[in-house]
């Protein structure tokens, strides 16, 4: 329609939209002002050139049914300097391209996935769709809440921070960093061909990402050239990078991914139930933290196998892997930059083999052919295995 035609206000298209049934699409572009929440039933929202929206009193869209929110080269601002859930999706909402700028005056919600949602965040192409939030945060109520082609920058200014409890997510494509925001999992989530990165900022906190121990047994995994950074966790007296808290945990890492945990000040990497498992080029980086780069408690284990790499500056005593009891602690396979150093912790950094072969302790060398991929061990028990570099 023309201007004259137009919609003076968001509120009066939802009406319209809501009334008629034949309507699928609001194309909104301007400066506006929304007081209350907006519900969106199968309807696309669309964002057709730069806009402003100033989100007053809690106001947002809570988006319903196949409902999609779209600004593709657009850039969309939206202001809630009274916090509050910009956008809520529900059923099987999406959220598609465009540049959304979120802010906050204390701590709002860019988007929440309620539980039971499958809303997703979905870019047409990786970067697409981009997000950039102040003073707040993001959610989801599912492990199978999908984040796509999206590039996420969050943060909390000043002394501002939250800790907040997430069920879980997939992040396909995507790239996504939070500061000032420590993450808790009650149940798994993955990454595929992702970036993660939590930086504490200065968060006086005891861990930066946390598998608790009432959370939900299952596998999370890292893959296909992913990165998880979790780093400068550092100012709290008990401050940890990544921890691992049910025995029904697989934290998996491996396709030529990387789990970087570093300035985290007790160890990068503790596995206090669980397992951690590098495997097929999985890669775990850890320095700077003043306890040992990774390590497993009694009955955890930490597991290196096939060509992964355990990466560290190999210069002081702590450049180890670590554990409390005899197969916690296990080397099958891989590249290992460490400081071997078999009176560190009583010897508790010396690996073993697994079970099956003994739980027999290794020694470090370097292989004078580095062109070689693989070795044949011949342990103790259990008989020879292929060794990866």
């Amino acid at each position: 329609s023309s201007d004259a035609q137009a919609f003076k206000t968001i509120e009066k298209a939802v009406a319209a939209a809501a009334a008629n049934s034949a309507v699928t699409t609001i194309h909104v572009q301007g400066d506006f002002t929304l007081s209350s929440r907006q519900t969106l039933t199968n309807v696309t929202l669309n964002f057709s050139g730069d806009t402003t929206v100033k989100l007053k009193n809690g106001a947002g869209f809570d988006l319903k049914g196949t409902s999609k929110v779209n600004a593709a080269g657009a850039t969309v601002t939206l202001d809630a300097p009274n916090d509050g859930y910009t956008f809520r999706l529900y059923d099987s909402a999406e959220i598609n391209d465009g540049h959304f700028v979120f802010k906050y005056g204390n701590n709002g919600f860019a988007f929440h996935m309620p539980a039971g949602s499958n809303g997703a965040l979905k870019g047409s192409s990786r970067g697409a769709l981009s997000m950039d939030i102040t003073n707040g945060m993001f959610m989801n109520n599912s492990q199978a809440n999908l984040i796509e082609n999206a590039k996420i920058d969050q943060r909390y200014t000043g002394d501002k921070w939250q800790l907040y409890e997430w069920n879980g997510f997939k992040f396909v494509n995507s790239d996504v960093t939070a500061t000032r925001l420590p993450f808790y999992f009650k149940s798994p989530f993955s990454m595929d061909n992702s970036t993660f990165t939590i930086d504490a900022g200065g968060v006086r906190w005891q861990t930066g990402l946390a598998i608790p121990e009432d959370s939900a047994p299952g596998e999370t995994l890292i893959t296909n050239n992913s990165k998880l950074t979790v780093k400068n966790f550092s100012v709290h007296w008990r401050a940890k990078g990544i921890t691992i808290g049910n025995a029904g945990v697989t934290f998996r890492v491996n396709n030529g991914s990387v789990v970087d945990a570093s300035s985290d000040r007790n160890g990068g990497l503790n596995v206090n139930s669980g397992t951690a498992i590098f495997e097929d080029g999985g890669t775990f980086h850890g320095q700077d933290n003043s306890g040992a780069q990774a390590g497993a408690q009694a009955g955890a284990q930490l597991i290196f196998k096939g060509d992964s790499l355990f990466d560290t500056l190999a210069g002081e005593e702590q450049d180890n892997g670590l554990a409390d009891s005899t197969g916690g602690y296990v080397v099958m396979g891989g590249t290992h930059r460490v400081k071997y150093d078999d009176a560190y912790q009583s010897g508790k950094a010396i690996p073993t083999t697994d079970a099956a072969h003994g739980n027999e302790k290794l020694m470090l060398f370097t292989l004078a052919d580095a062109s070689k991929t693989e070795l044949t061990a011949k342990p103790k028990t259990g008989g020879d295995y292929t060794y990866k570099v």
